[in-house]
C-alpha cells in the first residue's frame, strides 16, 4: 500500500471524527497528574592556598503536568489525546554572579483508534518541543513531529494483513538538523495446516535538508516452517526456510 493510501485512511478516520464532534463532547476518562519539587541549597568553600571563600547559592523549581483523556465516540471508535509540560528552572548565583537556566519540554498528542472484530485502524499525532535558555547564551529549540497510521485486517482463514507507516519531522533552532523520515512496514501471517507463512517488508525513507542527503532502504523478509507430530505425538518433524532481502 502507497503513502497515499495511508493518508487516505487516515482522512477518512477524521471524516469519522468530525462527524462523532458534531454531538456534545465529555471525556469518558480524563486522568491529570503533576508533581513540583524544589529545592535550594547553600555552600561555602574555602581554598587553602589562597584562603578565598566562594559562596554559592543554587535553586531549583522543576514542574510537571500530564493531561490524559479517552472519549468513546461512537462503539467502534474511540478518541484518546492529551499532553505532558515539564520546566526545570534553576538559579545559581556564585560570589554574587548569578546565572540562570531553563530546560521546558512540551509534547501533546492525539490518538484515533477503530475497532472492529475484523478490522482494527488508527491515526496518530505527537509534538514534542524542547527549550533550552541559559544566561548569556543563545536560546534553543528542538522540534519534533510524529505522525502514524495503523492498518490490521484479521479475515478468518485467510493471511492477516498488518501495515503501520510513521512519518518524522525534526529541526531545531538556530538550525543545525532539518530531518524527514518516512518508514513503512508491512506484516502478513497465514497458518495452513501445519505450515506457517511469514513475509515482512520494510521501507525507510531518510532525507537531511541541511546536507541535502538522502538514505534510501528496503527489506524483505519471508519465512516458511513445517511441523508435523506422528505417533500419537511422540515423534515431531519441523522444517524450515528463510529469505532476506535488502538494498
Amino acid at each position: 500500500m502507497t503513502k497515499t493510501a495511508i493518508l487516505t485512511i487516515s482522512l477518512l478516520l477524521s471524516v469519522f471524527l468530525l462527524m462523532a464532534l458534531s454531538r456534545p463532547l465529555r471525556a469518558d476518562s480524563l486522568r491529570f497528574l503533576t508533581d513540583l519539587e524544589y529545592t535550594n541549597s547553600n555552600s561555602t568553600s574555602k581554598d587553602k592556598a589562597t584562603g578565598e571563600k566562594t559562596d554559592i547559592d543554587y535553586s531549583l523549581f522543576s514542574q510537571l503536568y500530564s493531561l490524559d483523556f479517552t472519549k468513546e465516540l461512537t462503539p467502534t471508535l474511540v478518541l484518546n489525546g492529551g499532553g505532558m509540560f515539564d520546566q526545570d528552572s534553576t538559579d545559581t548565583e556564585t560570589d554574587g554572579i548569578k546565572t540562570e537556566s531553563r530546560a521546558r519540554n512540551i509534547r501533546p498528542y492525539a490518538e484515533l483508534q477503530l475497532t472492529t472484530p475484523l478490522l482494527q485502524a488508527g491515526t496518530g499525532f505527537r509534538q514534542t518541543e524542547l527549550k533550552e535558555t541559559e544566561s548569556h547564551m543563545q536560546t534553543t529549540r528542538r522540534y519534533s513531529d510524529e505522525y502514524t497510521g495503523r492498518l490490521d485486517w484479521k479475515p478468518v482463514e485467510l493471511p492477516s494483513v498488518s501495515l503501520n507507516y510513521t512519518r518524522t519531522l525534526i529541526h531545531d533552532e538556530p538550525e543545525t538538523t532539518d530531518s524527514e523520515s518516512d518508514v513503512l512496514e508491512l506484516r502478513s501471517k497465514y497458518l495452513y495446516k501445519d505450515f506457517i507463512f511469514d513475509y515482512n517488508h520494510t521501507n525507510s525513507d531518510i532525507i537531511q535538508q541541511v546536507s541535502d542527503f538522502e538514505t534510501k532502504s528496503t527489506t524483505d523478509n519471508g519465512s516458511v516452517r513445517y511441523m508435523h507430530l506422528f505417533l500419537d505425538r511422540k515423534v515431531s518433524v519441523n522444517a524450515g526456510g528463510r529469505y532476506k532481502r535488502e538494498k
